[in-house]
């Protein structure tokens, strides 16, 4: 599939925003519902073929969930667990960038152009 152009501005396929700026442009221009969280990411190191671990210090970053719509994310936290988030991503986790989720945004709007606003 040919494409024609990038459903996200081009200045972010060279530096990708911070996740509080790509929420604010996905709640604006998309249906899609983006929330920003505490992510936390736990950094103990596993001793290969023992019991032993050696505790890590942990990091703390933001999470970038993205939902369908509210009646999805509504569902998403309730007790049956039946829908998830389409997109959580923990930049508290080694080596997690957000040019992944700019990545990311794109190739759903490409595939599904009924998620931005203004669209039939």
């Amino acid at each position: 599939m040919k494409r024609k152009g990038h459903s996200v501005p081009d200045s972010w396929l060279t530096r990708a925003p911070r996740l509080s700026q790509i929420a604010a442009w996905i709640n604006q221009r998309t249906t899609l519902i983006a929330e920003i969280r505490q992510g936390y990411c736990n950094t103990d190191r596993i001793i290969p073929n023992t019991r032993i671990r050696i505790p890590g210090k942990g990091r703390r970053g933001n999470e970038l969930l993205v939902f369908l719509n509210a009646e999805h994310r509504n569902e998403c936290w309730s007790i049956p667990r039946s829908a998830a988030p389409i997109l959580r991503h923990n930049a508290a986790e080694t080596y997690r960038c957000n040019a992944e989720v700019v990545r990311w945004l794109d190739d759903y709007l490409q595939n599904h152009p009924e998620a931005k606003k203004g669209t039939p």
